[in-house]
């Protein structure tokens, strides 16, 4: 909270046209095919379509769908310069673009998607060095920031303030590593001063509205990208 740096993620990842990058790189639809056999619906605001009445797609014309050759054209143009491996070069730090995608060793989803994410951010000029670990292992790695990507999954309530709280600026950690209660870092000013406004709105038409402005401040930051929302599936009996 106080602005002091730690941790060793990559520091191109601060950069938001690598990040536009990558999310443009990523074929949401296909992961939704291939990984949920469609029983899915494929990722974009922050807040699942299961809450309907919280539900925010990007407007028409701002949509990060796959798009890898405007993936390019935006590394190109921010100086990410492509090697003759086929790795592009950080122009500040003249390093390779090599990041590490931690994923839950027990969780299957995650072991058939980091395949996917690995090749199409190859085709971008970016390496991803995949890191399996147990789910306690990961989050006990994520407050310490010595990540570049983490997968991971949530469920949420029908009120969306906590899950809301999590992206604010006030659960950055204190200087002595307490007080964490974020999962990427993010802190925005003007997402904070809508998140207190939409907890004193009770008109419901207008709450959404304000909600719908801090989904979008999420979805242009790129710094949670959401794959999907699986379906929680049962079985039921038909003669009862």
């Amino acid at each position: 909270r106080s602005g002091k740096h730690f941790g060793n993620g990559n520091p191109a990842l601060a950069d938001p046209r690598v990040r536009e990058a990558i999310a443009l790189a990523i074929n949401r639809p296909e992961l939704d095919t291939k990984i949920l056999d469609g029983l899915g619906v494929v990722g974009a605001g922050y807040i699942p379509p299961a809450y309907k009445q919280w539900w925010w797609t990007p407007p028409a014309g701002t949509a990060l769908n796959y798009d890898p050759a405007k993936a390019n054209k935006i590394l190109n143009a921010a100086g990410y310069k492509m090697g003759s491996n086929g790795i592009r070069v950080d122009p500040k730090t003249h390093k390779p673009l090599v990041l590490r995608l931690g994923i839950h060793s027990d969780e299957v989803t995650d072991a058939q998607m980091a395949p996917y994410i690995s090749e199409w951010l190859h085709a971008i000029g970016i390496k991803v060095n995949v890191q399996s670990m147990s789910f306690n292992t990961l989050n006990a790695e994520l407050p310490k920031g010595n990540w570049d990507m983490l997968s991971d999954a949530w469920t949420t309530g029908p009120d969306p303030t906590y899950l809301l709280s999590i992206q604010t600026c006030g659960v950055l950690p204190l200087n002595n590593g307490s007080g964490f209660n974020s999962d990427a870092f993010f802190c925005n000013p003007q997402f904070d001063k809508l998140f207190a406004q939409q907890a004193t709105e009770f008109n419901p038409a207008q709450r959404v509205q304000t909600v719908d402005q801090m989904q979008k401040i999420l979805y242009d930051s790129n710094v949670d990208i959401m794959l999907f929302y699986g379906d929680n599936l049962s079985a039921v009996r038909s003669d009862q």
